[in-house]
């Protein structure tokens, strides 16, 4: 792996897919890049599998990488990065459960008011999103086996406790939050960064859930100084 630019690798949550990092793309410092395309969602198999199926793409290409996830992609980044030291150098997360997540009523076929609601909870402007990116989450909800997925990926991510992953993972951890994040409350990761030396986090404000969407720039500044952290100390 030596000599060998580092690659970033995005792992989206259960329900948005590349498009959530569309504008944080265009500014990121690093060429070599993997954006998990679907939902989590639409992806067959238990959290297990999932981590298995993106652990060959990583072994794959042997070279060292730094995970970007968003909600239960930043699980699956933990996951991967405690399984795949040798590879993995540095993660970031953002939203990601594991230290306590509200419901958020996942089942049966929802009514628009649901999906209207479900906006305004997981971001601060809600107008952000447009109709296509809607219909686009909407359609996890239309699958009766993506509905199976989601019902059974939350519910192994809440039996989860992430700090027991990151006291052992190895990497440099960045912790990215938006400020008004509901789904995932930024408090007990706030108290876990100041206790894990390896874990550095800031608050993005005027964001929720997925601080990449609402405040990409922002987002894309702290990203871009820990891809260089990361990659001085690499090299």
């Amino acid at each position: 792996m030596g000599g060998e630019r580092m690659k970033l690798i995005f792992i989206s949550g259960m329900f948005a897919g590349e498009w959530i990092w569309e504008e944080v793309l265009k500014e990121v410092s690093c060429e070599k890049v993997f954006v998990q395309k679907d939902p989590l969602s639409k992806i067959s198999g238990d959290i297990n599998e999932i981590v298995g199926g993106l652990k060959e793409k990583i072994i794959k290409n042997q070279q060292a990488c730094i995970l970007v996830g968003n909600s239960l992609g930043g699980l699956i980044a933990s996951l991967l990065a405690l399984d795949n030291p040798e590879y993995v150098k540095g993660i970031e997360l953002s939203g990601s459960p594991g230290m306590g997540t509200t419901n958020l009523g996942i089942g049966l076929p929802k009514e628009e008011i649901w999906f209207e609601r479900l906006k305004e909870k997981l971001f601060v402007n809600p107008d952000l999103i447009t109709d296509d990116q809607l219909d686009l989450v909407k359609e996890c909800f239309k699958n009766r086996k993506t509905l199976k997925n989601m019902a059974r990926l939350s519910r192994a991510s809440n039996k989860t406790d992430i700090r027991e992953l990151l006291d052992i993972i190895k990497c440099p951890v960045l912790l990215l939050w938006g400020e008004q994040d509901e789904v995932s409350p930024k408090r007990p990761w706030i108290d876990y960064a100041k206790e894990n030396p390896r874990t550095e986090m800031f608050i993005i404000p005027k964001s929720g859930h997925s601080p990449m969407l609402e405040k990409p720039h922002e987002f894309t500044l702290y990203l871009n100084e820990f891809i260089e952290k990361v990659g001085n100390s690499y090299e």
